[in-house]
């Protein structure tokens, strides 16, 4: 997909695509992970750990990051509702998000972390 049909799709699933709920809970085999305690970066009981590194901007000028990185598996369940119009057609966006699971994946850092893996869609 070039750019200027790039931003017009991604324009439109804007405009007449939906997520609800707002706060996506993530959960694991069904049940909410919970932040519990952490020593040190490890929060062994909810599958937790910071993962901290240095990401270099322009000239070497150091940014830090802190991530917490969620050990496998995690699930997210949400609702989508489209509104068919222009590019947005049901089959595209399941498309779409099937492969930027994969290419892309969820958070900062991705390519690295953050992968998924669509397993349904109703």
């Amino acid at each position: 997909m070039s750019g200027k049909t790039y931003t017009k799709t991604a324009n439109e699933f804007l405009a007449f695509v939906q997520v609800t709920p707002t706060h996506i809970p993530l959960t694991r085999n069904g049940e909410p992970i919970v932040f519990n305690e952490f020593v040190g970066d490890l929060d062994e009981k909810a599958g937790i750990y910071v993962d901290r590194r240095v990401a270099r901007l322009n000239k070497g000028i150091p940014n830090p990051k802190v991530r917490p990185v969620v050990k496998l598996p995690w699930e997210l369940e949400f609702d989508l509702h489209i509104l068919e119009e222009g590019d947005v057609r049901e089959v595209t966006l399941k498309g779409y998000i099937a492969r930027g699971g994969l290419a892309l994946g969820l958070g900062t850092y991705r390519g690295v972390f953050g992968k998924f893996e669509m397993d349904m869609w109703k």
